[in-house]
């Protein structure tokens, strides 16, 4: 049974992000985030969900850019999933359907003001969308993915890849090597509330860059930005 606050927060989420759960329980699972889930014993919180939503997202995406796309070849369409499914956008996604006012987080975040941080807001989205995908089917994912990317999918453009330098490696890659880079995690340390992690990436099997954050997406982007600049180094030289 789910408590009185717990019950009009699910009511004001489901209204902003436009779908009406059959199961409840899953949409408040979505918004609970570790730290409150930790601090009140719960045997629950968002992060297996944010593990599939996390792919959902990436099929959904790419489904319907296969789509809108009809005539641009397969490099085009990775660069345009490259620039929409990644932390900064799944963040601002998050915040214009005001999942912020609805992030269930323990006192710590709370004070920090977590419910603003992207990373904390991308792991939420990315849950919401496996509740849904749980408390219904494909289909519906698609249709709320594509209501809630329809400004994006209206605006993209190809000076839209060249965002971040996840997106410009991953780029590079496919191009050069018809690869896509990897990423590991080579270390977290600190305290769950502020950890920092170690990230490497890898091409062809070599290591080409490491890097570092408070998130590993932030590690990701660090550790993509050191490889860009290897390359472009190594290139330098070669001329």
């Amino acid at each position: 049974m789910i408590d009185k606050h717990f019950s009009e927060l699910i009511q004001g989420a489901s209204k902003d992000i436009g779908y009406k759960f059959k199961n409840s329980s899953l949409l408040l699972e979505a918004l609970t985030h570790k730290s409150y889930a930790n601090e009140n014993k719960l045997n629950y919180n968002n992060e297996r969900l944010e593990y599939l939503g996390d792919s959902i997202i990436d099929f959904a995406i790419a489904y319907i850019l296969f789509n809108q796309f009809s005539k641009s070849n397969e490099g085009l369409l990775s660069r345009f999933r490259a620039a929409l499914v990644n932390e900064k956008k799944l963040s601002e996604i998050a915040r214009r359907i005001n999942l912020n006012k609805y992030i269930i987080l323990g006192k710590g975040e709370r004070l920090t003001s977590g419910n603003e941080k992207d990373s904390i807001l991308c792991g939420t989205y990315e849950a919401v969308i496996a509740a849904i995908f749980l408390d219904s089917n494909l289909n519906s994912v698609l249709k709320i993915v594509k209501k809630h990317f329809e400004k994006e999918f209206e605006n993209i453009t190809s000076k839209d890849i060249m965002q971040d330098y996840k997106t410009a490696i991953l780029i590079f890659c496919q191009e050069k090597y018809k690869i896509t880079p990897s990423y590991e995690l080579v270390s977290q340390t600190g305290p769950d509330h502020d950890c920092t992690f170690e990230v490497k990436i890898m091409i062809n099997g070599s290591e080409y860059g490491r890097g570092s954050g408070k998130t590993k997406k932030e590690a990701e982007q660090q550790a993509a930005k050191e490889a860009i600049y290897k390359i472009v180094s190594s290139h330098r030289e070669d001329e």
